[in-house]
């Protein structure tokens, strides 16, 4: 797939949504394309392939300038690196600058060698689904629901108000598949894995928190999701 093509779903949901009069957003990504490495420890350094990055300057002039682009993100390089190269493509003004957050980060792992031993006893799409049923020690993982719930009152701050604007915020694949499986139901064995630069579009209409993604329709966020990240809410 050509650098031009990632991420062109998510685009297409964020301009549907816009030429709708939506024009607050917020937008749960993936980062692009980025290297791997056969060792789990160096996991957290690798950064984005050259396609990786210009696909994230690709996406960011399909997303335009004709509403700010206020870009954050995880902590971790390729997060940065594809927050920073989506805003500069956009065109919009430099002093919306890219905010650290813990938020987009994987904050739900609580013992990073445990949680390398179940990816490498179940494999990664075992381990998701163990995740997101519940299997897994608090100590070791905090639950899916909670960590989706953490996004989604992120989102929700920051739709606070009634300014016009795209908060684009770059975070991780399983962040994602946590998101979509509780506010989307969209569950990994049905519609696959979390591609590079797909994200889950959130606004707000007649009161509500609204999900979408271009695998669904919008859907109210349960109110019962979110109340459970109120009292512990990440803020990087």
């Amino acid at each position: 797939m050509g650098a031009e093509a990632l991420g062109q779903a998510t685009v297409d949901v964020v301009r549907q949504l816009r030429n709708e009069g939506v024009t607050h957003q917020v937008l749960l990504m993936r980062h692009s394309a980025r290297h791997y490495s056969n060792d789990p420890r160096l996991e957290p350094f690798m950064g984005l392939t050259d396609e990786g990055k210009r696909a994230a300057l690709a996406f960011g002039r399909g997303l335009g300038a004709e509403l700010p682009v206020t870009p954050c993100s995880s902590y971790i390089g390729r997060c940065i690196e594809t927050a920073y190269l989506l805003q500069r493509g956009s065109g919009c003004r430099a002093d919306h600058l890219n905010t650290l957050e813990e938020a987009l980060s994987p904050f739900y792992v609580k013992d990073f060698e445990q949680t390398v031993g179940l990816i490498l006893k179940h494999d990664l799409t075992g381990f998701i689904r163990r995740w997101i049923d519940g299997a897994f020690s608090p100590e070791v993982m905090a639950p899916a629901d909670h960590a989706a719930s953490v996004m989604l009152k992120f989102a929700e701050g920051h739709l606070a108000g009634e300014t016009p604007g795209l908060t684009v915020a770059v975070t991780h694949d399983w962040n994602l598949f946590a998101v979509k499986e509780f506010a989307l139901k969209l569950s990994p064995e049905t519609w696959g894995k979390v591609g590079y630069l797909e994200g889950v579009l959130l606004y707000r209409e007649g009161g509500r928190l609204m999900a979408v993604n271009h695998q669904s329709q919008p859907m109210a966020v349960d109110e019962a999701l979110l109340a459970s990240g109120e009292a512990t809410a990440v803020h990087g």
